[in-house]
């Protein structure tokens, strides 16, 4: 990869970050990918109590056109 790529990917990490502490919520809205860690993620923010629901999103993409079921439908089971 490319410093300039590089910079630019750090760039919308680092916005996409925000710094904000965790509050409570309505819901937890979850955009899955091919990364299950997500998943696990939202699992903990949902049992430390942030959200009473978790809604999960995403079907099959590029990377996860070799899972069994949609991104939505293996996150759930995670």
């Amino acid at each position: 990869m490319s410093a300039r790529l590089f910079q630019h990917l750090e760039t919308i990490w680092n916005y996409q970050l925000m710094g904000h502490q965790l509050e409570a919520a309505d819901c937890l809205f979850v955009l899955c990918s091919n990364d299950l860690r997500v998943a696990e993620y939202a699992a903990q923010l949902y049992k430390q109590g942030l959200a009473p629901y978790v809604m999960v999103s995403g079907g099959k993409g590029r990377f996860t056109e070799d899972f069994d079921q949609s991104e939505a439908e293996t996150f759930a089971t995670c």
